[in-house]
This record gives structure tokens, C-alpha cells and sequence, in this order.
């Protein structure tokens, strides 16, 4: 288990600052489900750091993969997939 450092102490934050973050959010979101729909893309930029991080980024690679290979099964015998639903994990410590 590897606990991720984090702080709870309220911070001051200038208001137009926030703002442009917020009315950043929707098109950055959908650029981010973009980059994840994009199988070669992402396995190919990601390889990488799958290699150097094996505890985290390989493994979230992996389950993508799995994932991606799985959807792949379904398709080719003839059903068809259930309601698109996704789960976003992300990691932001650049």
C-alpha cells in the first residue's frame, strides 16, 4: 500500500484564477476521454512510463489493455456491448 501525499489545509486562491480553471474543465475533460479512446496512442506515449513504474502506471496499463482486448472479444463474436460506462483514473503530479 503506498499512501499519496496530499494536504487539507485551506489555501488562499485568487478568484479569477478560479474561474479560468473552472471554465477550463469541460473542454480539458474531453480532451483527456479523447487520449483515452485513442488505444495506439496512449499504450505507445504511455510505454514508457509503464516500463519505469511498474506498481502504478503498469498496472493501470495493463487493466486498460485487458479492458481494450476484452471489448475487442465481445465485438468480434457478434454481441454487442452494454451502455458505455467509464471509469476515470487519473493521475495529475506534473
Amino acid at each position: 500500500l503506498v499512501h499519496a501525499p496530499l494536504a487539507l489545509t485551506p489555501v488562499p486562491f485568487p478568484r479569477r484564477a478560479f474561474e479560468r480553471a473552472v471554465a477550463a474543465s469541460a473542454p480539458f475533460n474531453a480532451m483527456i476521454d479523447r487520449v483515452a479512446r485513442d488505444e495506439a496512442y496512449l499504450t505507445s506515449v504511455l510505454a514508457a512510463a509503464a516500463k519505469g513504474d511498474p506498481q502504478f502506471t503498469g498496472k493501470l496499463m495493463a487493466v486498460y489493455k485487458e479492458e481494450m482486448q476484452r471489448r475487442r472479444d465481445v465485438v468480434e463474436a457478434g454481441a454487442r456491448l452494454p451502455a458505455e460506462l467509464s471509469l476515470v483514473l487519473t493521475r495529475s503530479d506534473y
